[in-house]
């Protein structure tokens, strides 16, 4: 059976440390990832998506990856709207790669059982190299240290198996 997790749980779980002030601030976002949608983008289902105000919303234990890489991102300034291409870019390379019959690196990094696994974020250019006011982020999974192209102007790095070990410990 799966164990439910409040927002608050999930803060307390991701949190670097006991600090009451940090732990109400990732439960704020947790609501408002809820409440913006973005976790419908990582299949994540809630109970009853009409709770809110007077009972906590419950998210299933298995949505703690998801939430620690949003946590991730938002801690680099990422926007909600640029986090959703990013989670949907993962979502289609993991379907491609069950397709495949390759690994699901998503998966291999949540659990920390292979090296790293780093996700690279980078800006999609459309003709005449302009990019959107609010890009759109490639996301790419890799299973090794990334190469860094001459032509990336801008790009997140991120070594998602480090970034996903918060929601293992």
């Amino acid at each position: 059976m799966t164990t439910a997790l409040k927002n608050t749980d999930i803060a307390r779980l991701l949190a670097d440390t006991s600090n009451a002030d940090e732990i109400g601030s990732i439960a704020r976002q947790v609501q408002h990832w809820t409440v913006s949608g973005l976790l419908s983008m990582a299949s994540i289902t809630i109970a009853d998506p009409s709770v809110g105000r007077g009972r906590a919303r419950e998210y299933p234990e298995e949505s703690l990856p998801w939430f620690a890489l949003m946590l991730a991102m938002a801690q680099r300034g990422i926007s909600v709207e640029t986090m959703a291409s990013v989670i949907q870019g993962i979502q289609m390379q993991r379907a491609q790669s069950k397709k495949d019959g390759q690994p699901d690196l998503f998966a291999e990094a949540v659990t920390g059982a292979t090296g790293p696994i780093f996700l690279i974020m980078t800006p999609v250019r459309f003709e005449g190299g302009h990019t959107l006011r609010f890009p759109v982020l490639r996301a790419t999974m890799l299973s090794g240290p990334p190469e860094i192209k001459a032509d990336w102007t801008s790009g997140v790095i991120l070594n998602l198996t480090a970034v996903l070990a918060r929601a293992r410990d």
